[in-house]
């Protein structure tokens, strides 16, 4: 028995298929990205701002070339450090399809900082990173820096996309994470962000606070109910 694929789709990011009326945010978005300028975007819990993201993700990386996206879901991160570990990981997995290549931009990208790289029978899939956190916490800024850098060295620009990032603010030493982050990222001239979330209170807090670090750090938007 045939079945048709059903226009609507709930809980998960959503196929090209499945995906419906959110063409002027995707174009706002891509508008937003090709012109460098960051975006942070806050809705509640699947209203569709994963699949937004996704989409839009999805059509860049087939129109450019020069552009590598870089995709972190810190639903799983508890503390800075895990959050470290997976955006240098994430970062330099973006940088190349080749695993080989990961190795190499791990030792060209950190210069205080040996991390420990190790692959399973699948490279592809099964890269993990680590850092002995004593050195790591010494060199954030250096961590921080790395997808500027190799932006540098490859000639090609990030998107990095982050959801669920109002995670950050439960994090013990986050009140000056957060000025670190603010303060490696805003120098960036090869990288522009796409910061996500669904607590509004949070990302409001983190976004449109005018004594916080990430105040007018890109356009706020408040993505709407989708209409189907």
């Amino acid at each position: 028995m045939k079945y048709d694929i059903s226009p609507f789709a709930f809980g998960h990011i959503v196929n090209l298929q499945s995906f419906t009326n959110r063409e002027d945010d995707v174009l706002l978005l891509k508008k937003n990205i090709y012109s460098g300028v960051n975006t942070i975007i806050i809705s509640p819990r699947r209203w569709g701002k994963s699949s937004l993201v996704s989409k839009t993700c999805d059509e860049i990386s087939r129109e450019s070339n020069s552009i590598k996206i870089v995709q972190i879901d810190l639903f799983s991160c508890s503390n800075s450090q895990e959050f470290l570990e997976l955006y240098a990981k994430e970062v330099i997995k973006a940088s190349s399809e080749k695993w080989e290549d990961w190795v190499t931009a791990s030792k060209e990208v950190f210069k205080n900082i040996i991390p420990k790289i190790s692959f399973g029978i699948q490279p592809e899939t099964d890269f993990s990173l680590s850092f002995e956190w004593k050195d790591a916490e010494k060199n954030i800024a250096e961590i921080l820096a790395m997808p500027e850098t190799l932006a540098q060295k490859k000639e090609c620009q990030f998107l990095i996309c982050i959801d669920e990032f109002q995670n950050l603010s439960q994090y013990p030493d986050y009140k000056n994470f957060e000025k670190k982050l603010r303060a490696a990222w805003q120098t960036f001239k090869h990288c522009v962000f796409c910061l996500y979330g669904s607590k509004r209170h949070l990302m409001t807090q983190l976004f449109n606070n005018s004594s916080a670090p990430f105040y007018r750090f890109g356009n706020l938007f408040f993505l709407e109910k989708n209409k189907v």
